[in-house]
């Protein structure tokens, strides 16, 4: 049986249940990262140095830039950029990519194909909370989601030539901070829903 580990940024975002019914016909490890692109890259790149791992699965909540992924939908990001990564000058914002070389988007090392809709993601330091940052970002990167860690999981395996779905739960849209409009719980109920049965049904 191959080894799967499965990454999740914090305990909130696992559905202990959930969790101990794949491990029971699954050779699995959980990982709890930390939020942020520090600790997932830290702790990831710690485990992945000392452990043999087949597949990676990471998996954990979002928010939705559009419509099309409304709260409690379950997407895969296929394609993430670190989105505050380059120079702020206020009125306008370079990339690190028009200065460095640097890739501008990470995908998957190695596709792995589900029917979970992908999406597009950003990575960033601090959560969007207002409609100037929102704007912006729409603009330079036309994202449909946003996390805190997404592109430092794609980084690494990319790094570590180790194949990787990401999924991810919508809880709230972006911008949005009427936590009364949120529903965290929806989306992690839905997105473990959606992991039990890609786990069955990949090809381990």
């Amino acid at each position: 049986m191959k080894k799967l580990l499965l990454a999740i940024p914090t305990e909130i975002e696992v559905h202990q249940a959930y969790y101990n019914e794949i491990k029971k016909t699954h050779n699995i490890d959980l990982l709890i990262t930390g939020v942020g692109i520090h600790g997932t890259t830290y702790r990831l790149t710690r485990y992945l140095s000392s452990n043999s791992v087949d597949l990676l699965l990471h998996a954990g909540i979002c928010g939705s830039f559009n419509q099309h992924y409304p709260v409690g939908s379950v997407v895969q990001i296929t394609v993430d950029a670190f989105a505050d990564f380059g120079v702020d000058e206020g009125t306008t914002f370079v990339h690190a990519s028009k200065i460095f070389n640097e890739p501008l988007f990470y995908e998957n090392y190695k596709n792995i194909s589900t029917n979970i809709p992908q999406a597009k993601g950003v990575t960033v330091n601090s959560v969007t909370a207002n409609c100037k940052k929102k704007n912006r970002l729409v603009s330079l990167f036309k994202p449909d989601v946003e996390t805190m860690e997404n592109a430092a999981v794609l980084f690494v395996c990319q790094q570590m030539f180790l194949p990787v779905i990401t999924l991810r739960a919508v809880s709230n849209y972006v911008g949005d901070r009427d936590k009364g409009s949120w529903n965290i719980p929806l989306a992690i109920e839905n997105l473990w829903l959606t992991l039990k049965k890609m786990v069955n049904e990949i090809d381990v």
